[in-house]
């Protein structure tokens, strides 16, 4: 983790370099290293908007590698509840807050900068619950435009496929939240934390 930091500090000069380790380090942070993005939106020598959407991209390309990751482990995690019956409670009111706030949640939760974008990821991936879980929690409180939209977006397109079971969240718009909040946050700490310092 450092030392791609300071690899990317190395080529900070070279924009074209400095755009491909910022993906990269971005695809890293949303999958496996718990470590703030903003670090390298600290090169004030590259357009802001031009670092945001670097950041997007790699985030939108890690959350499809979360998102597959998420889908695979389910059945490990059915498991590991039976092995430990006290952590049922706790995996089903996140299970419950994931299906009843979905994709707002997600937006607003990793627009926020310094968010563990590891955290998040895979919170929202592996307990992505199935449609019909999703359907009961979004309809057990008042109907709200965010639960409403919610299920309306998790519905299936087409016919279901048996045997096979339907998530509230889906591939195509979880990874263009992904995409939207890493663009979003990346210009909130820019707003708060450099433009600031800038000289005027």
């Amino acid at each position: 983790m450092v030392d791609l930091f300071a690899f990317l500090v190395s080529v900070g000069h070279d924009p074209v370099a400095y755009s491909a380790l910022l993906f990269i380090y971005s695809l890293a942070a949303a999958v496996i290293l718990p470590i703030p993005v903003e670090l390298g939106l600290l090169n004030t020598s590259i357009s802001i908007f031009v670092l945001a959407i670097v950041i997007g991209a790699g985030r939108a390309v890690g959350s499809v590698l979360v998102f597959r990751i998420g889908a695979r482990v389910e059945e490990q995690i059915d498991r590991w509840i039976h092995r430990y019956p006290r952590a049922k409670p706790w995996l089903d009111r996140l299970e419950a807050f994931v299906a009843k706030r979905g994709y707002w949640a997600l937006l607003v939760l990793s627009s926020i900068p310094f968010m563990s974008d590891t955290l998040l990821l895979y919170m929202f991936a592996v307990l992505n619950p199935s449609l019909k879980e999703a359907a009961n929690a979004a309809t057990s409180g008042p109907a709200t435009p965010q639960t409403t939209v919610g299920v309306a977006t998790a519905m299936p397109a087409g016919p279901v496929r048996p045997g096979r079971k339907q998530h509230a969240m889906k591939l195509v718009p979880f990874v263009a939240v992904n995409f939207a909040a890493g663009v979003i946050r990346s210009l909130l700490f820019f707003a708060i934390f450099i433009y600031p310092t800038l000289p005027k």
